[in-house]
């Protein structure tokens, strides 16, 4: 399992999403959890061996997987996986 440091994520979370602002954010290993607004959209990361993107727009809450079956091949906590799903998560915000 590699083992990343949420402020590596975050400042990835920066590079595709510069206006985010981060709400939460915490790491207790092998459990990490960050939380960030884009506008009025909350999304919400989740993990320890693995992880999900969660976003709520509207009250409405969903998985990212649920917009692109793809995510569930690389749901495994790497940086290299964190950074193919932002970049899914980017397309499905734009």
């Amino acid at each position: 399992m590699e083992i990343i440091q949420n402020e590596i994520i975050i400042s990835k979370i920066k590079d595709f999403f510069p206006n985010c602002k981060i709400l939460s954010n915490w790491q207790k290993m092998p459990f990490w959890h960050i939380e960030f607004t884009i506008d009025s959209i909350i999304i919400i990361i989740d993990g320890d061996i693995s992880f999900d993107i969660e976003v709520r727009i509207d009250n409405t809450q969903f998985y990212l997987w649920q917009y692109d079956r793809s995510i569930l091949t690389i749901r495994s906590s790497s940086m290299d996986n964190i950074v193919a799903q932002l970049e899914i998560l980017k397309k499905f915000l734009l």
